[in-house]
């Protein structure tokens, strides 16, 4: 039982933690301090507690922040070691949230563009090392309204002109 408080809680905070993004770090570190272990009914329990969804929810975000980042890598490390969970627990979960995994898990393989990232973006390090890091460097994008520069988050789009981007089914 103990164990299972302790669960709800590091789950809740994972969920509530959105920034700055060293709140996101310090969540998703002490996740996985709680999900590295091979013990199937102990992942099985934390998919219960929807951890599978809590994490996919993290992953897009941090990839709308910016897909490159190490803690996008900190999110699937801890989804993996949710995902040690027994068969039938784990093609449940999949189930429930693969037309929202895949495209994430596809963008992720995808080679990224010419000059979207530099070689200190390819470098991985851990999550404490990103937390003392400077805020300069990774900026997140609800610190500030538009603190990106002044400019804002989205460009309008001419839904006329746009081209339309095909998803898995169509």
């Amino acid at each position: 039982q103990n164990r299972l408080d302790l669960l709800k809680l590091i789950l809740y905070d994972l969920n509530s933690a959105i920034a700055p993004r060293e709140v996101r770090l310090v969540a998703i570190q002490a996740a996985l301090d709680e999900f590295d272990h091979d013990d199937e009914v102990l992942h099985d329990e934390e998919l219960d507690l929807r951890a599978d969804h809590i994490l996919l929810q993290k992953l897009a975000y941090a990839m709308c922040i910016d897909p490159g980042s190490d803690e996008v890598g900190y999110i699937c490390s801890a989804l993996e070691m949710v995902y040690r969970a027994g068969r039938t627990r784990l093609a449940q979960s999949f189930h429930e949230i693969c037309d929202s995994l895949l495209p994430l898990i596809v963008e992720m393989i995808r080679p990224p563009l010419p000059g979207k990232h530099s070689a200190e973006k390819n470098r991985r390090g851990t999550v404490e090392e990103d937390l003392v890091s400077s805020p300069e460097e990774k900026p997140d994008l609800l610190d500030g309204e538009n603190s990106l520069n002044n400019k804002p988050f989205m460009e309008p789009v001419d839904p006329l002109n746009a081209s339309r981007r095909y998803t898995y089914g169509d």
